[in-house]
């Protein structure tokens, strides 16, 4: 079986005819890390960006796409859109592609309060095993075939403020984590777990405070 991985596409929008009270405080500030610090530039065409990349995955014999987090900038309703349209003909099954939120998903109190990750994804957010679901609805689990199963996590929360992305998993995902690897129906399957927040950077050594996943070390 073969897999593709994405993270942190951060597809953006026109910002320029969103009223500052839709956009909040946090987005006022962090747009100015957008322009100032080249992320627009960067990202202005990140949807087109993965709309090719899932488009090739045919021709390269993927059998499932992961995304790990971040699809949207900053959690607004536009953005939202703009990614939901750029997946919409891999969103309606659950065994083609897994996606989890990232903290820029869920970058404010709004963005949670509508379930706005869960509206526009939760096609893809069932469960093989529900009953190990202890955080809204993850950890969710997909039996691929008789070869994997990937295991969605949660590990975004809405930042305190721009620039602290720190992730926690928490102790109902672990317990649950704990639990479900040891379910005999994920017997002699490779198990993928997916999480926006890496519990360590590429050498082996914990990210720095406001950028790394808390709890690491257990997970």
């Amino acid at each position: 079986m073969r897999f593709l991985h994405c993270s942190d596409v951060h597809v953006t929008q026109e910002y320029r005819g969103v009223s500052p009270l839709a956009l909040g405080w946090r987005r006022a500030i962090a747009l100015l890390e957008l322009g100032v610090g080249g992320r627009a530039q960067q990202y202005a065409r990140a949807a087109d960006t993965l709309a090719q990349i899932l488009r090739d995955t045919t021709s390269l014999g993927v059998d499932h796409v992961i995304v790990s987090g971040d699809l949207t900038a900053y959690g607004t309703p536009g953005e939202y859109r703009r990614a939901a349209e750029v997946l919409r003909e891999h969103t309606s099954d659950p065994l083609k592609l897994t996606v989890v939120p990232g903290n820029h998903d869920l970058y404010t109190p709004g963005a949670v309060a509508d379930d706005r990750f869960e509206h526009t994804f939760g096609s893809l957010l069932g469960s093989d095993l529900p009953e190990y679901a202890s955080w809204g609805r993850f950890p969710f689990v997909r039996l691929l075939g008789d070869e994997a199963a990937v295991v969605g996590l949660c590990s975004a929360r809405v930042p305190p403020f721009p620039g602290l992305s720190y992730g926690v998993v928490g102790d109902p995902q672990m317990e649950s984590m704990r639990a479900l690897l040891a379910d005999r129906r994920l017997a002699g399957r490779a198990v993928l777990v997916v999480i926006h927040h890496a519990p360590l950077t590429g050498r082996g050594r914990r990210d720095r405070p406001f950028h790394r996943l808390w709890g690491a070390e257990e997970l």
